[in-house]
């Protein structure tokens, strides 16, 4: 699951109109959960969230404990508690009573940095103090975005100015700008958290990492090449969210801009810190270092403090020393050297300022004893102050410190690589003197050079110089930090030679003259400061050891400088040139002698020693006995003037140490009152500027309520003049409290009517029980409801009591409402007499609607049951009851399909459709097939259908009636035609046995004995036929009807076996003449022919899905024996095999057995066989 971003918004005094301009311009779908954080009182309830409510479409809620966080929603942190964040939810802790600076927003950024790291915003609005900048600097180090309102838009600059201070603020805008500039911000940052091109970015980052450290060299001077990728990629990253760039080439470019690549410079240079981070560790440094530094170091105690950001730990060392130093009565000088390359930082350090929330974690000794509380803020003391010393720095560019005893490089060495790390240890080696310390962070080593340190203590990190070790190291060796791009200085072509510019050669010649033949002289100061020197004069010039001078005492050779002092002494006094004559001057192994003039220059004075020739040994001697001589004297008159002056200033100096001894205890006494009234006030003022803005925060509120109150008295006085209702507002005691204008009409009541009894009014209502009416009222708590009339007019009123209930729920009193209902009434009546003559119309209707022949039925557009009467309640088979609300498929499933297909066309089309014929059963004849006729309505309302009315009439007799009549009518229709067909058939066949007949026959005699014969046999298949209406005829009444003139009276001849064969028509004329053949045949020549001779016909019936086969075989028994088959085909072979074949499409099969004929055939069957 994504992380949800968070928003904390801190406000103090004037805060109330900033939040509403912000959340009002803030996007409903930013994708953020915001956190309103105000100075709040804790006795007061706050309404802040339902204010801001109105702002904004999102959801505005005051914060309950425990609540879990959702995007798009404000939440406002209630009166009296400190919000903190934890696991995705919101927890509330109550406020510490005994904590007078409560700084809520301050807790909540540094709960909200923790929690939420890279996508934490924080926003500081107006309000007084500074309450918010530490928990920024707390966002800001967490990798979060910090946003201030622009001081000049805020009714209260205090805490915008102090968190633009910080120097960390990513945007300082116009408050309605920020809601634009956070959701550009979050938007970016969403857009790439989800983007698959993240990964591919931090690479592009990465590979451009030496172009981004070239660039900020150029501009910055620091080298950040060998800095960790990971920190400064992360750093990148954030400055490009910001820029809202997603392309490292166009951020690069951007970089060309030298305020942008200071910002990302100084993203890169943001450090945390605090005063005694890791106590324990301090604890440990001092048993095991100040302790030994205290004791074995007699000389200055020196302490680096490199990369101190804002200074809390050089001030923590300070400290830390000066405790150890005082409760020695060590009064050796103390110098803290804070370093770090974060200009901002250092000039916060130097300012010594910090937040109640930064030093809360000092004792209160320590906050008492090194800092004073000032604006609400806590300085350093001067003396904690005077021992730190802070100055830019690069530890990796610049010359280190020198002759320390103790370098405190914590948290520092981790943003360094490797590579890096191993130059760093190798200086701290050199910088450190005797058997020096190294304090690091706890996740910091040697780098691989443990053999210049040893151990002190491995768990927190304190080493000791090893003194025997060599380092690498030497300041010689040290290469000069590559300085800034300076611009190119064009060298600009010789100008040709002016005679009006050129010096004169007498001046030339002056200035040749003075710089190679003048005497030595020098310009000095009437303070005895050597202004200018010949280049002679730099010969006699000899600097004392230590810090250089140019006083004449500390300059000059030690031989002119009392000629020199006291030739300036006597010329200042006197304004005229002074002289002293015959110095002697040592210049190696040779002896010159000088006259030294001190002459006034205007506010300053030449010296020229002018060189005596050479003389001899004596006169050198003789010479400097009389200057030993001369300088005696002038240093005894010194000696005596000095021993006088000596003398008054002691006397002078015990007088007035008396007088600064006393006043000095007056003072001290005057200055610990001053002191102790001023933490008073100090603390007072805090207290009330806490109340300020706490009160700023209720008087907010207050006008707000003040203004939406105006706002509904005035739309109350609206409502009251607008609305054309009687109200009237009583209190318990029946007095006038407020009323409408329209309730005049009815009391005569005015304006000064108010606060009097309502029985004093006079009234045109005819109501006594007003009283009874309302004690009702006060004990059901309901409203009451009661007609009134105006006896004069004859008007009739609705009288509505209720319950008068006041914000908190009180009833205090009673709101009477008059409802004119006079043209109500007399509707009503009009209403009741239609009603009566609509009954009575209603009634015959449903008279008719109930005994009217016909089914009736409404129907909604579900198709459910509207109404309906009985005569179709009847037909459907269930009650009237049983239809109202049920649809076609619950009660007539059969015949739903087709009754909502002719319903959905009435009401889709508008259309009524008429005359539909329905068939199908009902509950009321079950297996019956019944018929209706309907006629289907559309009923209208509003323009739409929105039921069918239906009429049926039950028209199954009839129908039954109209089926059997086209029944005889088409059984007669087939008759006739099979008739027609039949006789076609017949005399065909007819026409074609007498073509077979004529073959081999005699005479017309035998021709026609033998035609009836063959009609014969026609004629009695017709009979069967003509019994079965010539639909089927069964195989063995053909048989039996063959077979009869040939049946003996206790012998079967002609025997069936196997299934009866039911054939039709056609089948039955053709096999009746065949058996006539095989008959015939048989009684002239076969078994029929002989006693005892007998006949079996076998049949067979396969049914298949295709059909039924059928098999008829006539095989002969006990008949004349057969010799061999006839040489030709008689009339019966062909007869068997034409006629079958052709009209049966079956296989014959003939066979002349010894034993007699054998005969089969298989065909196709017409009709179903069991």
């Amino acid at each position: 699951m994504s992380v949800i971003p968070i928003v904390g918004i801190g406000a103090s005094a004037g805060g109330l109109e900033a939040l509403k301009i912000m959340i009002g311009n803030t996007s409903p779908q930013t994708g953020a959960a915001f956190v309103i954080v105000q100075h709040l009182s804790p006795d007061q309830k706050s309404i802040l969230h339902e204010l801001l409510q109105g702002q904004t479409d999102m959801p505005v809620s005051q914060i309950e404990d425990g609540e879990a966080i959702q995007a798009n929603h404000f939440y406002v942190v209630p009166p009296g508690t400190v919000a903190s964040i934890k696991d995705n939810h919101l927890y509330l802790v109550e406020r510490d009573s005994e904590d007078a600076l409560h700084r809520p927003i301050d807790a909540f950024f540094k709960s909200l940095a923790a929690a939420r790291g890279r996508n934490a915003y924080c926003v500081v609005l107006s309000g007084t103090g500074n309450d918010g900048s530490a928990g920024l600097k707390e966002v800001k180090g967490s990798g979060g975005f910090a946003l201030v309102q622009e001081s000049k838009g805020a009714r209260f600059p205090g805490m915008p100015d102090s968190a633009v201070a910080t120097g960390l603020v990513d945007f300082i805008l116009p408050v309605e700008k920020i809601s634009a500039r956070l959701d550009e911000i979050i938007q970016h940052h969403l857009r790439l958290s989800r983007s698959d091109n993240q990964e591919s970015l931090k690479e592009e980052i990465e590979a451009a990492l030496p172009r981004f450290s070239e660039r900020l060299q150029a501009v910055v001077g620091n080298d950040f090449s060998d800095y960790k990728p990971g920190t400064l990629v992360r750093r990148i990253e954030r400055r490009m969210a910001v820029l809202r760039i997603l392309d490292v080439e166009r951020f690069i470019k951007t970089l060309e801009d030298s305020n942008e690549a200071r910002l990302l410079a100084q993203e890169f240079l943001i450090g945390v810190t605090q005063f005694f981070r890791n106590p324990e560790a301090f604890e440990v440094l001092k048993d095991k270092v100040v302790d030994p530094i205290l004791s074995n170091s007699e000389s200055t105690i020196r302490i680096w403090v490199p990369g101190c950001s804002t200074g809390e730990e050089a001030y923590s060392l300070a400290m830390l020393f000066i405790e150890e130093m005082e409760a020695r009565g060590d009064r050796r000088v103390l110098q803290v050297f804070g370093t770090d390359i974060d200009t901002p930082s250092l000039v916060s350090a130097r300012y010594g300022l910090y937040s109640a929330d930064t030093v809360e974690k000092l004792s209160p000794e320590r906050r008492e004893r090194f800092f004073h509380i000032e604006n609400g803020e806590y300085r350093a003391d001067p003396k904690l102050r005077e021992v730190c010393v802070f100055a830019p720095h690069n530890l990796l560019q610049d010359p280190p410190f020198s002759r320390l005893d103790l370098i405190s490089c914590r948290n520092l060495l981790i943003y360094l690589s490797a590579n890096l790390q191993k130059k760093v240890i190798p200086r701290f080696h050199f910088s450190l003197r005797g058997e020096g310390h190294l304090f690091l962070g706890p996740s910091e080593g040697l780098a691989g050079d443990d053999n210049l340190f040893d151990v002190v203590d491995k768990t927190h990190r304190i080493f000791r110089r090893n003194a025997k070790a060599t380092t690498s190291f030497s300041t010689l060796l040290q290469k000069p930090g590559r300085p800034k791009a300076l611009p190119v200085e064009i060298k600009q072509p010789a100008p040709e030679p002016n005679m009006a510019l050129d010096l004169s050669r007498e001046t030339a010649v002056e200035q040749e003259f003075l710089r190679n033949h003048a005497a030595p002289f020098a310009l000095l100061s009437s303070r005895g400061e050597v202004l200018y020197l010949s280049r002679k004069m730099t010969e006699l010039v000899r600097p004392t050891q230590g810090a250089p001078s140019t006083l004449v005492d500390a300059y000059l050779a030690n031989e002119l400088r009392l000629p020199v002092r006291t030739a300036l002494s006597e010329a200042i006094k006197t304004g005229e040139p002074m002289r002293i004559e015959n110095i002697v001057v040592v210049q190696g192994d040779t002896r010159r002698l000088f006259d030294v003039e001190v002459s006034p220059s205007g506010s300053n004075f030449i010296l020229v020693l002018t060189e005596v020739r050479a003389l001899d040994v004596d006169d050198i001697g003789e010479a400097v006995g009389e200057r030993e001589t001369a300088d005696r004297d002038i240093l005894e008159t010194e000696n005596v003037k000095l021993r006088k002056q000596l003398t008054a200033t002691m006397q002078e100096y015990e007088s007035s140490g008396q007088e600064l001894k006393s006043s000095n205890e007056e003072l001290m006494s005057m200055n610990e009152e001053l002191q102790s009234s001023n933490e008073e006030l100090e603390t007072s003022r805090e207290e009330l500027q806490s109340i300020n803005e706490e009160l700023e925060t209720v008087n907010a509120e207050l006008q707000e309520n003040n203004r939406l109150l105006i706002r509904a008295n005035s739309d109350l006085k609206n409502l009251f003049e607008a609305t054309d209702l009687a109200v009237l507002f009583l209190d318990r005691e029946f007095c006038v409290r407020n009323f409408t204008p329209s309730t005049v009409a009815l009391f005569g009541i005015r304006q000064r009517d108010i606060g009097r009894p309502i029985s004093d009014l006079s009234s045109r209502i005819d109501y006594p029980d007003l009283e009874a009416d309302a004690h009702k009222v006060d004990e059901t708590l309901q409203s009451f409801e009661r007609e009134v009339t105006i006896p004069a007019s004859g008007q009739v009123f609705l009288l509505r009591i209720k319950p008068y209930r006041t914000t908190d729920n009180r009833l205090d009193g009673y709101v009477l409402s008059f409802i004119d209902i006079t043209d109500r009434k007399s509707y009503e009546e009009t209403l009741k007499r239609n009603e009566r003559a609509m009954a009575r119309q209603y009634a015959e209707l449903e008279n008719l609607y109930d005994t009217t022949p016909v089914g009736l039925a409404l129907i909604d557009t579900d198709y459910k049951w509207v109404r309906v009467n009985e005569c179709l309640a009847e037909i459907n088979g269930f009650s009237v009851a049983d239809h109202i609300g049920k649809s076609f498929k619950d009660l007539l499933p059969a015949l739903a399909d087709t009754l909502e297909n002719v319903c959905h066309h009435v009401i889709q089309s508008g259309q009524p459709l008429l005359e539909i014929e329905i068939e199908g059963e009902t509950v009321a004849a079950p297996g019956a097939k019944r018929n209706w006729i309907g006629d289907y309505y559309p009923v209208w309302q509003d323009g739409k259908v929105f039921a069918v009315g239906i009429c049926v009439r039950e028209v199954t007799d009839q129908a039954r009636m109209m089926q059997r009549i086209q029944k005889q009518n088409d059984h007669l229709n087939l008759l006739l035609g099979e008739l027609q067909h039949r006789v076609k058939n017949t005399l065909a066949t007819i026409s074609s046995i007498s073509k077979l007949l004529l073959k081999g026959v005699a005479g017309a005699v035998e021709y026609q004995a033998r035609l009836e014969d063959r009609l014969g046999s026609i004629s009695r298949t017709h009979d069967l036929l003509t019994d079965a209406d010539w639909s089927t005829a069964k195989l063995s009444e053909i048989i039996r009807n063959e077979a009869a003139p040939y049946e003996q009276r206790n012998f079967e001849r002609i025997r069936i076996t196997g299934p009866d064969l039911r054939l039709s028509s056609k089948e039955a004329l053709a096999l009746g003449m065949a058996l006539h053949e095989l008959t015939t045949n048989a009684a002239k020549y076969g078994a029929l022919s002989v006693e005892g001779g007998h006949i079996v016909i076998g049949t067979q019936c396969d049914t298949r899905e295709v059909g039924t086969k059928a098999r008829i075989v006539w095989k002969e028994f006990n008949g004349p024996l057969i010799a061999s088959p006839p040489d030709k085909k008689g009339f019966g072979t062909l007869v068997l095999e034409r006629v079958l074949g052709s009209d049966l499409s079956g296989e014959v099969k003939i066979e002349f057995n010894e034993e007699g004929l054998c005969f089969q055939i298989d065909f196709e069957l017409e009709g179903t066989n069991e």
